[in-house]
């Protein structure tokens, strides 16, 4: 819908979107205005900023029965096409679907189409060949450590076996890609540990040690961000440790292009992925204490630390991991005790006491050292239950989720995946787990594997986010530091925006040039997603493509773009 479009691409995509709307109830009075050849353009400012806030108001009034009827409606679209070719009997599974509507069936019925017959109360048609049982899937990451037992399966001597395990996960110790990045995952939290356990006040926090998003951000801001520290990893951790991490993490796979390796922007945010809810919520209880007691804000109290990561703490529960509650009743007993500061940096709360005549009347806070050690002791105690087999359970349960996938796509295509098709299914978890490496997870899933992808010259440069803000100076021809006018107006917003989703793309443009070999078309990095912003750099969508092309080219051949 955005973007761009003229009357009839207009006409086109309300034709395709206005039911869905219809059927989240927004009111046709909040949607009408929006609709092709209504005026738009006649608009004032104002009633521009009206019609979009009464827009959204309408969407705030649906918004707790939109997931429901958003589930009824999709549903409804399957069950409609289905009996549209019901009119000689139970239709065949292969003619109601779409790609759509085989997205809804994933969705709602876990891609199973007897468990939607049986939702409808119908029968499959006698001709339908549908795979009641998929084989089990079965891992095989074991290296280094099942090196003895493997030996003795096979009548050969531990070294001979190590040998060929090298061999064939290609490392010195034959360890497999899976053990190579649990180890360096251990490490890290061993790292982590140590830096929280230690930190004092009145030094630099770790808001920044954990990359939490993988998506560049040009550095426009001329404020700083609270306690905020980018890349603080580069220097809380060691310099081999970051060597490992970008050596293991570094790479990925592009399903387009499965045979090749490219450069992967946000190695650390790869390792966050697999590290997972624990180290979500590790970190943020930590960050918590730490924006409690020296500021400048924190996004929920020690009260509210339970509720506020309990998705976290749901997942670990799931995986035989939880966390001891009594983490948090001790925190919520140093706050009653000696009270906390108030959100907003180091404000203390006036306590009195009705005992003891010292800390009558006395303004006290808890210290952070006070919340750190709770928090220190509870984090390795629960390392030191569950790190090993929570690890496990998460590397396991992604690989055979895949291996599962894989059967049940093959089952249905009545054939064996093809090496693109996997990619779609395989891509992230062989970036999380085998940088990239299709071939090994092949390996892994104990199927017939395709050549090694290969690695091209790297284009992505080591610190995407300041070629994203070059990439943002170049097109717009000023500095990138925001106008103070900014907060202001809202055509600067907008121009904002745009520049900025602009050159956070930089990355893409570069992936696709590493794996294709050429710089990308327009068609290869996406019209529409390009189209959407591309108007601020020309309103012909193939003159700013032009324009974005040699951009990137100028900032990509600078000296300091390396």
């Amino acid at each position: 819908m955005l973007g761009v479009k003229d009357p009839d691409q207009q006409k086109a995509l309300w034709k395709k979107s206005g039911p869905l709307f219809e059927a989240l109830g927004i009111s046709a009075a909040a949607l009408d205005p929006f609709r092709p050849q209504r005026g738009w353009s006649r608009h004032s400012v104002p009633e521009v900023v009206a019609l979009r806030e009464a827009l959204g108001a309408a969407w705030g009034e649906v918004a707790g029965e939109a997931g429901e009827r958003y589930r009824i409606f999709r549903i409804g679209q399957l069950v409609e096409r289905y009996y549209s070719k019901a009119k000689k009997g139970p239709p065949l599974r292969r003619a109601v679907l779409t790609k759509p509507l085989g997205r809804t069936l994933t969705a709602y019925f876990g891609g199973d189409w007897l468990a939607f017959l049986a939702y409808l109360g119908e029968r499959p048609n006698p001709g339908e060949e549908i795979v009641q049982t998929l084989p089990e899937t079965k891992l095989f990451t074991g290296g280094a450590e099942k090196a003895a037992a493997l030996a003795v399966e096979h009548g050969v001597s531990e070294e001979q076996m190590k040998g060929l395990l090298a061999a064939y996960f290609q490392s010195e110790d034959g360890s497999s890609p899976v053990e190579q990045r649990v180890a360096t995952l251990e490490r890290h939290w061993q790292a982590f540990d140590r830096l929280h356990a230690e930190l004092r006040t009145g030094e630099e926090g770790l808001w920044g040690l954990i990359q939490e998003h993988d998506y560049v951000m040009a550095n426009t801001s001329s404020e700083e961000d609270g306690d905020y520290r980018p890349r603080a990893w580069e220097r809380l951790l060691s310099a081999d440790l970051n060597a490992e991490i970008e050596r293991l993490w570094g790479v990925g796979v592009l399903a387009r292009w499965p045979e090749v390796l490219v450069t992967e922007p946000s190695p650390h945010a790869r390792l966050a992925e697999c590290l997972g809810p624990a180290l979500r919520f590790w970190q943020g209880a930590a960050l918590t204490a730490w924006f409690l007691c020296v500021g400048p804000y924190s996004r929920t109290s020690l009260e509210g630390l339970a509720e506020y990561h309990s998705r976290e703490l749901e997942a670990l529960e799931a995986l035989g991991a939880p966390v001891d509650s009594r983490l948090f009743s001790e925190l919520n007993a140093a706050e009653e005790r000696d009270g906390v500061p108030e959100h907003g940096g180091g404000i203390s709360i006036t306590i009195s006491v009705g005992f003891g005549s010292e800390r009558q009347g006395r303004e006290q806070h808890v210290s952070f050292e006070t919340l750190r050690d709770i928090i220190s002791v509870h984090r390795r105690r629960w390392s030191e239950l569950h790190l090993g087999s929570y690890l496990r359970s998460a590397w396991e349960r992604d690989l055979r989720e895949l291996g599962d996938a894989y059967y049940r796509s093959s089952a249905e295509r009545g054939k064996d995946l093809t090496v693109k098709q996997f990619a779609k299914l395989a891509g992230a978890s062989a970036n999380r787990w085998f940088g990239g490496d299709l071939a090994a997870v092949y390996n892994v899933l104990g199927l017939k594997a395709p050549p090694a992808p290969v690695r091209t010259a790297r284009l992505v440069p080591a610190d995407p986010d300041s070629f994203a803000t070059a990439l943002y100076e170049e097109m717009r021809g000023i500095r990138s530091a925001l106008p103070p006018s900014w907060k202001e107006d809202p055509e600067e917003r907008r121009q904002w925006n745009d520049f900025m989703n602009l050159a956070s793309q930089c990355v893409k443009y570069l992936q696709i040039q590493e794996a294709s070999g050429a710089p990308p078309t327009i068609a290869q990095f996406g019209r529409q997603q390009f189209g959407y912003r591309s108007h601020v750099l020309s309103e012909d969508i193939e003159e700013a493509w032009s324009f974005y092309e040699a951009a990137i080219a100028r900032v990509l051949s600078a000296p300091s773009s390396s």
